[in-house]
């Protein structure tokens, strides 16, 4: 394990630097929106995309000062040659900052485009707007980072915690032992729901030197799904977060957005589907899951301008660390051989036939969608996505045992009394409550989709009750690498707070 910017030990209280900037990443035109096994065309703009950056940095009289830049994106996710890719571009606008402790972390919107779109044989061809998203993305990315950290002036901090019910877990089980990713929970053999949920929001207000309030960090365990299945561009809940503060507080206030753990949360309660409400699947969820976060930050404010600190201990570390990698059994690759060899039988010749798996998919999908209500609308356990499973088992099998660790970049930092802690999954939300419960910071804001992105990881339970979110090919690593996980980011907090 290579450590990299380690601070010293012995933490002593530093004046910071405080800088914002964002930038819009709306896309310019029609777009193939990322999150689904369908493509989806955008028809319209709901609200704007952005990219926001917050810079930090100490203000210490004498010796080496830490650095951070985090950037946040209304994205489904990025990849490290991306972040790379934003590095390099900052490098040569800001020579004298260290390019490592600059990192990215998404929302998981699944209304925005892929700034990676692959062209999938099974989807249409990438519009003009799609196929040059990434160009758009990464300027606006290193922009935003350049701005901000030119923008750092001295400046204060105070977190906060707050409560809003936002993220639920959408794993349903049933008596058999089996689980399933937004399952019915109607069912005469349901037994409940496979996790727990976290509706705290860790909350860090960043304040000028007369005590303005410029940004705030938001950090929730549940991901920016609202709009998953709509046809237009949206931010989802962050978006709809940045409005209302603006019109509450009467002008733009920066928001960092982050997802805490939340791998098996969605937006959705679904132990009371169409029972009043909200279904949290359009606009009017949209709507009202901003105003539960908005309500949050509001009702911390006053607390948090009484108690602003201009000095704080400060160290932001990054650590190449190493997590075994979710191994494909020989077991699990004959069966994923033997079920696609059974579905590829009942495929017709013809691969455009409206009998084919992928046009069934597709058709029942529409069906679904037409019915409106409560989602979602394309169901996993039909043939074509069972095809795709099976063949990435079987592509997974040698590769994993090739090489069978997954290179990860880990990134924690230390902020006064609370920590930040990312990682590149879609973690579900047992690790999570394990680093919070356990960190000595005061509050620990748990970063997912950071720096990478490398799937999910389930927990135990999740494994044994299979379902998509679970399974082998759903991710990079299994609960043995999520225990290493674990201890890893404990490890390096506790050396910040020693």
């Amino acid at each position: 394990m290579k450590g990299i910017s380690m601070e010293n030990a012995m933490m002593k209280k530093t004046p910071l630097l405080i800088g914002w900037a964002s930038k819009d990443i709306t896309p310019k035109g029609r777009v193939s929106l990322s999150g689904q096994y369908y493509d989806r065309l955008s028809r319209g703009v709901h609200d704007p995309l952005r990219v926001t950056a917050w810079a930090l940095e100490s203000a210490a009289a004498a010796g080496p000062r830490s650095q951070a830049i985090f950037v946040s994106a209304d994205l489904v996710c990025i990849s490290r040659r991306l972040q790379d890719k934003v590095r390099e571009l900052v490098q040569r606008r800001l020579p004298g900052f260290d390019t490592r402790m600059l990192v990215l972390n998404t929302t998981h919107t699944h209304a925005a485009p892929a700034p990676e779109q692959a062209v999938i044989s099974w989807l249409a061809k990438p519009t003009p707007a799609t196929a040059c998203y990434e160009a758009l993305v990464l300027e606006q990315a290193a922009s935003a980072a350049a701005a901000a950290w030119k923008a750092r002036r001295p400046g204060g901090i105070s977190p906060a915690l707050g409560h809003a019910a936002m993220g639920y877990c959408r794993r349903p089980t049933y008596a058999d032992g089996t689980a399933m990713m937004y399952g019915r929970t109607d069912r005469p053999d349901f037994t409940g729901l496979e996790g727990s949920e976290d509706h705290g929001v860790e909350m860090l207000f960043c304040w000028d030197a007369a005590k303005k309030l410029t940004g705030v960090v938001v950090n929730v365990a549940c991901p920016a799904q609202v709009m998953e299945a709509r046809y237009v561009v949206s931010a989802d809940f962050f978006g709809e977060l940045r409005k209302q503060l603006a019109k509450r507080l009467g002008r733009n206030v920066f928001v960092l957005a982050q997802v805490s753990a939340a791998g098996d949360q969605s937006p959705r309660d679904l132990t009371r589907v169409n029972r009043g409400g909200p279904t949290f699947w359009d606009e009017a969820g949209l709507v009202e899951k901003g105003r539960r976060l908005t309500d949050a930050v509001m009702e911390a404010l006053p607390d948090a301008a009484r108690r602003i600190s201009f000095a704080a201990p400060f160290a932001h570390t990054a650590t190449d660390i190493e997590l075994p990698l979710r191994r494909v059994t020989q077991g699990e690759v004959a069966a994923a051989r033997r079920g696609l060899a059974q579905l590829l039988a009942a495929e017709p010749k013809d691969k455009r036939s409206d009998r084919s798996a992928f046009a069934l998919f597709l058709a029942d999908m529409k069906r679904r969608e037409a019915l409106g209500g409560a989602g979602p609308y394309d169901d996993k356990s039909m043939a074509f996505v069972l095809m795709r499973n099976h063949e990435g088992v079987i592509k997974l099998h040698e590769a994993r045992w090739r090489n069978p660790r997954f290179a990860m970049e880990l990134h924690v930092m230390r902020l006064g009394d609370s920590a930040f802690a990312g990682n590149p999954f879609e973690l579900f939300l047992d690790y999570g409550q394990r680093i919070k419960a356990r960190s000595p910071a005061m509050h620990t804001f748990v970063v997912q989709l950071s720096g990478d992105r490398a799937g999910y990881l389930p927990s135990e339970r999740a494994v044994r009750g299979g379902g998509y979110g679970a399974l082998p090919v759903n991710g990079m690593v299994g609960p043995e690498g999520g225990r290493a996980l674990v201890e890893a980011t404990l490890r390096e907090i506790d050396n910040l707070w020693k």
